[in-house]
């Protein structure tokens, strides 16, 4: 991770603007949302849900439904599906998370990812208004947590990989490494795009080069 908890990615093939990404955990949602005490709530029901989601199933979907406008809350409900493996309900939240909150960036690839899954990839651009360029698509955002960039840059990356344009697919993943390297869907995306000895080979020496980065 860099020392100033920064990372700017250069403009490239699809990028048109330079991308700065911040890690550590995003606080962009602190006092829009929840009062002190929800803050703590919610925090408490995002670690229960990566521990145990069995348990905060219940107590999580109370919580939703007494703050309906907190995107936030829809997106974790949808990740305590899929940890049960129960993809209808996921599926279902992710799906009124994107009618309900149209802009918000992480239920846009929540929903792009359902789009990939069902192979209707060809619906991918539209649902970003035709800008696939993460720079471009929110001119008023000055930086991007990890983790949304991370969620676009393997949504884009299968999307280019599945229209045959590898070019852009592996800058997709170069930008995901950089931003969340041992995350399953980089991991996933790492194996659609290096599935024969030659590819893995010269993925391999992809990865020494971003180390010299």
């Amino acid at each position: 991770m860099p020392k100033d908890n920064t990372l700017t990615i250069p403009p490239c093939s699809i990028l048109k603007y330079p991308l700065c990404i911040h890690f550590g955990q995003d606080r962009s949602w602190n006092g829009k949302y929840f009062k002190e005490k929800e803050k703590k709530t919610f925090q408490s029901l995002f670690e229960l849900v990566h521990s145990d989601p069995a348990k905060a199933k219940d107590p999580l979907i109370a919580f939703a439904q007494e703050f309906p406008d907190a995107p936030m809350v829809c997106i974790l409900l949808a990740f305590c599906h899929i940890q049960l493996k129960d993809l209808v309900s996921a599926e279902k939240v992710i799906e009124e998370a994107f009618l309900r909150f149209p802009d918000y960036l992480i239920a846009k690839i929540n929903y792009a990812d359902l789009l990939l899954r069902k192979k209707k990839w060809e619906k991918v651009p539209e649902l970003f208004k035709q800008t696939l360029d993460l720079s471009e698509l929110y001119p008023e955002r000055s930086s991007f947590h990890f983790s949304e960039v991370r969620g676009f840059m393997t949504a884009i990356g299968r999307y280019y990989h599945e229209t045959g344009k590898r070019k852009q697919a592996l800058e997709a993943f170069r930008i995901a490494v950089q931003a969340d390297p041992t995350h399953p869907s980089v991991l996933m995306l790492e194996k659609t795009l290096f599935h024969n000895p030659l590819l893995r080979f010269l993925k391999q020496m992809f990865r020494k080069l971003l180390r010299q980065v």
